[in-house]
């Protein structure tokens, strides 16, 4: 392979398969997450070959950087952003009823590696993965016993198995049991 510098991405005819790129490991995160926001369909081989870089051309890498925000030291960019507010649709909003996979899981499925996961959906919303898909699932609970349904059957629509763990869980979230909770506020 001939490691010529290219200022700018030629077009692409479309009958290509592939085309291998060389990319510095200090690009990879936000080269892979703005090709899983765009949904471009990768694959990639690790070569440790070392050829001198020469810095990129800022019009490269302005639609991954332009957004970013630098309120606080890792601060995320907007590719980053995209994939951790997938991320959060897939999981949380769109199927709140179901238990997620296991963060290793996703990070896998986005091809992130666990810690730049953890690391990076915490930055943006503030708390983990698994301490946001708790807080919307009680807020979800909430909702249906607001509804009139009966708390053994939230708990089945919420993902527990038993409802002696909802409702230890509910308790510790809201101070009160989901039928305590359904009483008070049901009677206003």
């Amino acid at each position: 392979m001939n490691n010529t510098y290219v200022p700018s991405l030629p077009k692409v005819p479309t009958q290509l398969q592939a085309v291998e790129v060389s990319i510095s490991a200090d690009y990879l995160e936000d080269i892979l997450a703005f090709l899983l926001t765009k949904k471009i369909s990768f694959g990639m081989t690790y070569k440790s070959t070392i050829v001198p870089a020469k810095p990129l051309e800022p019009d490269l890498t302005k639609e991954m950087h332009e957004s970013s925000n630098n309120s606080y030291p890792d601060a995320v960019h907007s590719p980053m952003r995209s994939v951790m507010e997938a991320i959060c649709q897939k999981y949380i909003h769109d199927n709140i009823d179901q238990i997620p996979p296991k963060e290793i899981e996703i990070s896998e499925e986005y091809h992130l590696k666990l810690s730049t996961f953890k690391r990076t959906f915490k930055s943006y919303y503030g708390k983990s993965f698994y301490q946001m898909y708790m807080d919307k699932k009680m807020e979800y609970a909430k909702t249906l016993l607001l509804q009139g349904i009966r708390a053994a059957r939230v708990s089945e629509r919420v993902g527990y198995a038993q409802p002696i763990k909802f409702n230890k869980t509910f308790q510790k979230y809201f101070g009160m049991t989901p039928k305590q909770y359904q009483t008070t506020h049901l009677m206003k």
